[in-house]
């Protein structure tokens, strides 16, 4: 048996080298995405690979200036669906589907009444997450 513990550390270490990857190819490719972080930066990167240059203007992956409302999939974590789906091996069950969703009535109802509680308790902290999650 294989047992495996996060390592915080060398997931920042790892994450840290695949930005300065995606940022050299999309600065080799000319783009600048400032405002493209994490998943969306990557997702720039291979779309400049493949000569679909995406929107990456500022405002990419930052808070809607809804007060912590959810939104539906960003257009980078589809692709990153279709990529996955179209990686599938010859064979694969398809009956159990993949599919890229938007949240439900009841999650949202969920992040609503959590978000008037933390109001009512500490607002200060709403105000926090307000600017610091997108």
């Amino acid at each position: 048996m294989l047992r495996v513990a996060p390592d915080a550390q060398a997931a920042r270490r790892d994450e840290e080298a695949v930005r300065r990857v995606a940022e050299g190819v999309l600065a080799a490719a000319g783009v600048r995405a400032a405002a493209a972080a994490g998943p969306a930066l990557v997702a720039a990167a291979f779309a400049v690979q493949t000569a679909n240059l995406p929107n990456v203007t500022a405002g990419t992956d930052t808070a809607t200036g809804e007060p912590l409302g959810p939104v539906g999939p960003a257009p980078h974590l589809a692709r990153s669906v279709e990529r996955a789906l179209a990686a599938r091996p010859r064979g694969a069950d398809l009956t159990g589907g993949s599919r890229l969703v938007g949240w439900e009535r009841a999650e949202r109802a969920v992040l609503d009444d959590s978000r008037d509680r933390l109001a009512a308790a500490w607002p200060e902290m709403l105000t926090e997450l307000r600017i610091c999650v997108a």
